[in-house]
């Protein structure tokens, strides 16, 4: 566990750059220890990260996890039932296949960049997901609304919330 100035600090000096000035207000959030609180030396989280072996978390001031990362591939567990309970049918307007024979995946291709995160799933059936590979995309806007894009970035007809 290491918080971000730490780590940013660590970075720096590892690269031979100059670290940020330590800001003494932060003194008591900083952290770089194991899961089991045991202290880890800056230098070796560095390495670690650089060798591949951390893996990023990301919480909020509460301490509430917001995401995990890329190590993890595939949605499963508690991140695959939040994605799935989102929604009551696939995501493509006019398709009104059930969650139940649904596939979650990826609104960003994982492939791409995109996240195994809850904000980052969508639940479409098998047909409408392969349709990814052709080109067409998904997003959620900032009131909750899907909207599927041709290829060309035309949109399709607005999905429209389940009878």
């Amino acid at each position: 566990m290491v918080d971000v100035r730490t780590f940013d600090e660590y970075v720096a000096r590892y690269l031979g750059q100059p670290a940020p000035a330590p800001d003494p207000a932060t003194v008591l959030t900083r952290r770089c220890e194991t899961t089991a609180g045991v202290p880890v030396d800056g230098y070796q989280a560095v390495a670690a990260a650089l060798a591949g072996q951390i893996r990023r978390i990301i919480c909020d001031s509460t301490g509430r996890v917001l995401d995990v990362g890329r190590r993890r591939r595939l949605f499963t567990g508690a991140a695959r039932d939040a994605i799935g309970l989102t929604d009551r049918r696939c995501i493509w307007p006019g398709c009104y296949v059930r969650a139940a024979h649904a596939q979650v995946d990826h609104s960003t291709d994982w492939h791409r960049g995109g996240g195994t995160d809850v904000g980052n799933g969508d639940l479409e059936c098998g047909h409408h997901n392969r349709h990814k590979n052709r080109g067409y995309t998904t997003r959620r806007d900032a009131h909750g609304q899907w909207h599927t894009y041709r290829p060309d970035g035309s949109e399709l007809a607005p999905r429209q919330r389940a009878p």
